[in-house]
């Protein structure tokens, strides 16, 4: 379920949303002995600081009945739209994350991405994304690295 509130201040469009989902109980607990239901809620704010940048932070946090990674997350970012250079329908995104771990393995992990997305036409755009990753396991190493990804996305 979502609730959305758009406000339009002087610098631009605000988008306020709450999120809150759950799921059957089909997920295994942490013992492995029963099933549970995994939930959460979320926070989302994206705010236009006038025609060329917005900001955004998300807040989010599920339940550990069931086995998760991750049990909180705050994320946070700067958006960049291609009006700077002349192409609206494009934009670049600079974001990063820190998740706290869930009641496995992982105590937290920490993401920086940059995505840039151009539009081809006025159904289809490219999305290239590089994603740094880093996570901090409670007993054992710590794995990190790099993410690349490419989408194509049809909109009509």
């Amino acid at each position: 379920m979502q609730f959305g509130y758009t406000v339009d201040f002087d610098l631009g469009e605000g988008n306020y949303r709450l999120i809150v989902d759950t799921t059957s109980s089909d997920f295994s607990n942490v013992a492995g002995t029963k099933k549970e239901r995994l939930s959460c809620a979320m926070i989302s704010f994206d705010q236009q600081l006038g025609e060329i940048f917005g900001v955004w932070i998300r807040f989010g946090w599920q339940d550990d009945e069931a086995a998760i990674d991750y049990k909180d997350i705050y994320s946070g970012g700067l958006n960049i739209n291609g009006k700077l250079w002349d192409r609206d329908a494009d934009n670049i995104g600079i974001g990063c994350a820190h998740l706290r771990g869930g009641n496995l393995d992982v105590d937290h992990t920490d993401v920086f991405e940059i995505y840039g997305r151009f539009a081809l036409n006025d159904i289809f755009a490219i999305t290239g994304d590089v994603q740094y990753m880093k996570d901090s396991m409670k007993v054992g190493d710590s794995p990190d690295g790099w993410i690349f990804g490419l989408r194509m996305t049809a909109e009509f």
